[in-house]
């Protein structure tokens, strides 16, 4: 008797998991068969690399929500795991199976701090869209690549949000960075604001995120999956992860929202596993670690980003050569082909080799040479004195810059074949002397006259008269003084300030 209730409690068990098993190349549900009250799944993964599936309820359907023909479907999550958090940044891209088929993936959160988790989920018919699109050349070169905040004002300057609420927006990619220090990301986190970066230091990397490995096994990529698009491999890594929502073999869709709506593009793809949700009333994150490139993303749209395993992303290999005292000797990754998000990434790379070691110090200032190579034309080279690592610090803003307009021709979209950075200690502190002072003094105006009174006297408020009197002022003053003395003292830079 005991055996058979054995057996019996095998048997349930056993349909329990085929009835959780994720559907595999499920049907396209269409819109129009969408009802209040439907029950279904959205698989992601929680934790590693595994999907789980949750529960939500289909609302309804908000017709054109997003644009002429791009609608929104509404679901309430109602899986107690994930109610009192909320959907999470990284889910994008998440599929929704109704009756086990494919409805759509999950990539807009409704509200913040609501009393009940709701969330937007795009429609697979338009994510499907994407992949049909033509491969196109990237957009030419312009003075504004992407749109990007006027600075950290831009955020006081928005407009209050309404008091009703019932706003909804994309899931904003969160882009962690791995190989990076906090005090490096607290340091660039200006930079990454006003290319419109979302950027966090919480990330990591397997160490093998820019390594070909030929013998490595071929990525397992399906639907629920964890995949992540970066913007710089291997020492040094920047990446956005989400979920994968449709594989058709080689082919992927993800995110179910824009990554950065570059267009045509190519950004690579990489693998990814989650280390953990950190959950949040405002908004709860994946933390994750970036792998290996497996790929590149060639469509940058609306309603998803698309693109081909196998078939890997040009890049701009960045090499940083430290001082030969350090036990690492350099730091090298490499960054997407954008004319913003290059010199930001690369100066990233730079300050974490200035900033971010145990054995950096540098205390003593240093000279930062750069090379950038180009093919077939002779190579861009520069250098900068900084006095300390403090001062490249307060600096950095203006190197970004500096670096951005070398390397940006508005004339011809071209990139560099490679951009190399050496940090060399100098002896002592740069310091700068003066031996020649000049001032200008601002000539005061001529003094006011009074117009003549009664000989000898002036009237008084009381009617009593007083003895006037007269002072003698200056008409004016020397325009110009200078002074020069060929044994001026000499006077040690302040931590801001830098010579060529």
């Amino acid at each position: 008797m005991r055996l058979l209730r054995l057996h019996a409690l095998a048997a349930a068990l056993l349909l329990a998991v085929v009835a959780r098993a994720q559907p595999a190349h499920a049907p396209v549900l269409p819109l129009s068969e969408l009802k209040p009250g439907m029950k279904g799944e959205v698989w992601t993964v929680f934790r590693g690399t595994q999907s789980e599936p949750f529960a939500v309820q289909v609302t309804g359907v908000l017709q054109n929500a997003l644009g002429p023909g791009k609608s929104l479907i509404l679901c309430e999550l109602t899986d107690p795991r994930v109610q009192p958090m909320g959907a999470v940044a990284g889910m994008s891209g998440s599929p929704l199976y109704i009756d086990g088929k494919i409805a759509g993936v999950l990539s807009y959160q409704i509200q913040r701090f609501e009393t009940v988790r709701y969330a937007g989920f795009t429609p697979i018919a338009d994510m499907l869209e994407v992949s049909s699109l033509p491969a196109s050349a990237p957009a030419p070169a312009t003075t504004l690549p992407i749109p990007v905040k006027a600075g950290p004002r831009a955020r006081d300057e928005r407009p209050a949000p309404r008091a009703m609420g019932g706003d909804f927006q994309p899931f904003r990619p969160v882009f962690a960075l791995g190989g990076i220090a906090p005090q490096v990301a607290e340091v660039m986190a200006p930079q990454f604001e006003a290319i419109g970066l979302n950027a966090i230091a919480l990330g990591g990397n397997t160490g093998s995120a820019a390594a070909e490995m030929p013998d490595a096994p071929a990525p397992d990529l399906k639907p629920g999956g964890v995949v992540a698009a970066a913007l710089a491999v291997g020492d040094i890594t920047m990446a956005a992860g989400g979920t994968v929502s449709h594989v058709d073999g080689t082919h992927v869709l993800a995110f179910g929202h824009p990554l950065m709506t570059l267009g045509a593009t190519e950004v690579p793809m990489a693998e990814a596993e989650i280390v953990t949700i950190l959950p949040s009333s405002l908004n709860s994150i994946k933390v994750s670690n970036t792998g290996r490139v497996i790929g590149t993303f060639s469509q940058d749209r609306l309603s998803a980003i698309y693109g081909e395993v196998g078939r890997m992303p040009h890049l701009v290999p960045v090499e940083i050569d430290l001082p030969s005292r350090l036990n690492r000797k350099s730091l090298k990754f490499s960054v997407v082909q954008h004319e913003m998000l290059l010199p930001a990434i690369a100066a990233t790379g730079l300050t974490q080799a200035v900033l971010g070691s145990n054995e950096a110090g540098l205390t003593r200032g240093f000279r930062l040479r750069a090379t950038v190579e180009y093919a077939g034309r002779e190579p861009l080279e520069f250098s900068r004195l900084y006095p300390g690592p403090q001062g490249f610090a307060q600096g950095v803003g203006e190197f970004t810059q500096n670096l951005q307009q070398w390397l940006f021709n508005p004339y011809e979209r071209t990139f560099p074949e490679k951009i190399r950075f050496a940090v060399e200690e100098t002896p002592r502190r740069p310091s700068a002397t003066s031996s020649c002072s000049r001032f200008r003094a601002r000539p005061r105006p001529p003094a006011r006259r009074s117009p003549p009174r009664s000989a000898g006297a002036a009237s008084s408020p009381s009617g009593r008269s007083k003895p006037s009197r007269s002072r003698s002022r200056p008409i004016g003053r020397a325009r110009n003084s200078r002074s020069c003395s060929p044994t001026a003292a000499s006077s040690t830079t302040s931590p801001a300030a830098h010579a060529r």
